[in-house]
């Protein structure tokens, strides 16, 4: 009879613990499952997602810069000035122009 009882026990035990822990795993997944903490997860990851972009966008910006520099410095031309070629058959037109970067007042 004692051993029923030990066994009978033990399984009460076990049974208990079994259900108290899984009461607190089903809690705690019911809080992130919340909407509210849904979509703080949803604006944090779309967040690191338009920094992600921003960051590229910047980075390609400055490539283009430093590679439009690198051409400009082979063609001859200073950082004020630019060059259009156009050709055409028989023909080749090359235009220079020169940009003032002086502000431009208006007239009162």
């Amino acid at each position: 009879m004692i051993k029923r009882l030990t066994w009978f026990l033990s399984g009460v035990v076990a049974g208990i613990t079994g259900v108290a822990y899984g009461y607190k795993q089903v809690r705690a997944k019911a809080e992130t499952l919340k909407p509210v903490n849904v979509a703080k997860g949803v604006v944090g990851q779309v967040r690191a997602r338009v920094d992600d972009v921003r960051d590229a966008v910047r980075e390609g910006r400055d490539a283009m810069r430093s590679r439009e520099t690198e051409l400009r410095g082979d063609l001859g031309l200073g950082e004020n000035e630019s060059e259009i070629v156009s050709v055409e058959p028989g023909r080749v037109v090359v235009l220079r122009s020169y940009r003032d970067r002086r502000p431009v007042r208006k007239r009162a």
